[in-house]
């Protein structure tokens, strides 16, 4: 057994070192093929050829030499790694380019199945161009052109094509209409409604004035009871609702509803639309338009119920709507704690300490606050998983993609190394969901390993950039608790993390207010991509944090809503939802996701250093009240 034992330890650590010395060989020859050395590069690549990426090698020189003298080598690769992320990869910015150069017969040779619309416009046109498979272009050409938006310049030809041939009849033009107008894309449906008739194009200008004006538009509105009339009549109530939830629900009561025949489930949707509307507006009547849709389950309009309960402080509502839900939503942590709270404000202390006591058992927001209401401490009860070495080398011998996964990761690959990674994850089991949460926590990889850490704490909440966090904490008079929770919540330690409204790296900042606090910090910002490294990321983000809490006179609740939201916006709630207990006006904001989410795992991260922490909630303090 001994003997066994010995030489699997000698065996993992000859591999370890394998694994080493190819990576340094690896980044050689990426070296070298950056300095133009294509010579050391070959030698290099022809060394590492067991070594499980060597092939992305061969990738990043085809991805610079997208020109027709590479087309041969280029469809080599592809046909030798067809599954692999990198050959999808190649093959899109191929395409790009074929499109580019116009090589039609080289794009249809190299074209598989697209998703992005610019690509399958360009495959049609140059079916089109080559005169090849023109009975399946009319079908694909209507699929691309029968979408509420005006699609690439590449769809120019295949749309011609469909008109000149009479494909497209009246009433599919209109069927893209009403798309663009469900889209807003106004000028796209006046240019598609030229070649309709003079009756059709005076409805389609009633229904944008409706768009513009919705409460004149739909007063002037009269025309006979079709089906097109009614869809415009639903789109103006829903816009309108938008503005005045009660005026909409006054015109479809008083007006549509009796001289149009909507079917009974058009009604219920509308009626359902202006109750939403109308509970963000804080209509009281807006609850006596739900008690006529009756029986609901639906999340999001019980939530809103909630809200307008809690704004008013009506605590015999709020156990109302609670007893309203089924079983399953009443057990849920989040109800049973507005229930517990109502008890308690209502005099029913005894059955409101009862609730409170399960709900602590819970280690999240609502079971930390009910373990506030009674003065105990938080359960951070952690269930550690338990991997063996055995799975973890058992799935790395059946996944291979997760070994080219680590390696790219550990080269600094991180995109190439997710796109292994997610290509993997969809044919696990549960429990071998859980091993690559291990593998991927050993690595150091943890925006991969918190997103299926389980109940093991040191795994959801670990504790990278340790050096870094504390000491931007300490510059900035900060507690490293609420960094760590910002960074978890913002990005899941994800360094190259960016989002679609321009937020960047570790802490989501957006290039504005990085360049500032650089400025103020006297940190050198050269360039975006500087946003992506740690160390400036998290001295740029603390110095955001700090300069919230300063705005707001170091109230923490408000300096956290306002890092999602925004300064202005959080002043706005602050003066709307005046004097109301904290816990009422997180629930009542629309940020109040991102803010439990902040405020839950502050104790966490306390705790994962050996710290006592509860959550910042005495906030919304009386002199703010108005």
């Amino acid at each position: 057994m001994k003997i066994v034992l010995l030489f699997c330890v000698i065996f993992t650590n000859l591999v370890q070192a394998a694994d080493v010395e190819q990576r340094w060989q690896f980044l050689a020859a990426n070296r070298a093929l950056s300095n133009n050395d294509l010579k050391k590069f070959e030698q290099k690549l022809t060394e590492l050829q067991d070594y499980p990426i060597a092939h992305y090698l061969r990738y990043f020189y085809l991805t610079s030499r997208l020109t027709t003298k590479y087309n041969q080598d280029i469809l080599a690769f592809l046909e030798r790694y067809p599954t692999s992320p990198a050959s999808k990869s190649l093959r899109h910015k191929w395409l790009h380019k074929l499109a580019q150069r116009r090589d039609d017969k080289m794009f249809l040779i190299a074209y598989t199945p697209q998703e992005e619309a610019a690509l399958r416009c360009y495959f049609l046109k140059a079916n089109l161009n080559m005169k090849k498979n023109l009975k399946n272009l009319e079908r694909k050409a209507k699929d691309l052109w029968l979408v509420g938006k005006s699609q690439h310049s590449f769809c120019n030809s295949s749309f011609k094509y469909l008109y000149k041939n009479k494909l497209i009849s009246f009433k599919l033009r209109w069927k893209r209409v009403r798309l663009a107008m469900q889209e807003g894309e106004l000028q796209l449906a006046r240019k598609l409604a030229k070649n309709l008739p003079k009756t059709d194009r005076l409805l389609l200008k009633r229904w944008q004035n409706i768009h513009k004006k919705p409460a004149s538009g739909l007063k002037n509105f009269k025309y006979p009871d079709t089906a097109l009339a009614r869809e415009i009549i639903v789109y103006g109530l829903k816009r309108l609702a938008h503005q005045d939830a009660d005026k909409a629900y006054d015109y479809w009561k008083n007006n549509f509803k009796r001289h149009y025949a909507f079917r009974s489930k058009t009604n219920e949707k509308l009626l359902y639309h202006f109750a939403l509307e109308g509970i963000k507006q804080h209509l009281s009547v807006a609850m006596v338009w739900l008690t006529e849709i009756g029986k609901n389950d639906d999340q999001q309009i019980n939530h809103q119920r909630l809200q307008i309960a809690l704004y008013k402080q009506d605590w015999r509502m709020v156990k109302k709507i609670v007893h309203s839900l089924t079983n399953e939503l009443q057990q849920q942590t989040q109800w049973q704690y507005w229930l517990a709270r109502a008890l308690e404000e209502t005099g029913h202390n005894y059955e409101a300490e009862a609730i409170f006591q399960k709900l602590i058992k819970f280690r999240n927001y609502y079971g930390f606050l009910a373990a506030d209401r009674l003065g105990k401490d938080y359960n951070f009860q952690s269930q550690q998983l338990q991997i063996t070495s055995k799975s973890e080398e058992q799935l790395l011998v059946k996944e291979p993609g997760l070994i080219r996964a680590r390696e790219l990761y550990f080269l600094g690959q991180t995109a190439l190394a997710r796109a292994e990674w997610q290509d993997v994850l969809p044919t696990l089991t549960p429990n071998e969901l859980k091993v690559t949460a291990m593998l991927a926590h050993k690595w150091g990889w943890y925006d991969r390993s918190t997103t299926i850490a389980g109940d093991d704490l040191d795994i959801g909440f670990p504790l990278p950039f340790y050096d870094i966090i504390m000491s931007q904490s300490q510059v900035q008079y900060i507690e490293f608790s609420r960094v760590y929770a910002i960074i978890l919540a913002e990005s899941k330690f994800q360094t190259d993390a960016h989002s679609a409204d321009g937020r960047l790296g570790l802490m989501q900042l957006k290039l504005k207010e990085a360049k500032n606090m650089a400025v103020k910090q006297n940190v050198s910002l050269n360039n975006i991509e500087e946003l992506f490294l740690p160390d400036i990321n998290i001295a740029l983000g603390t110095a955001y944090l700090r300069q919230l809490l300063n705005e707001f006179d170091n109230d923490q609740l408000l300096a956290f809503a306002a890092y999602n939201a925004g300064i202005e916006t959080v002043k706005y709630w602050l003066k709307k939802y005046s004097c109301l207990p904290a816990d009422i006006w997180i629930e009542l904001i629309p940020a109040r996701d991102y803010v439990q989410q902040i405020l839950s795992y502050i104790p966490i991260f306390a705790h994962q250093m050996g710290n006592k922490q509860q959550m910042p909630l005495d906030t919304i303090s009386t002199d703010k009240c108005s």
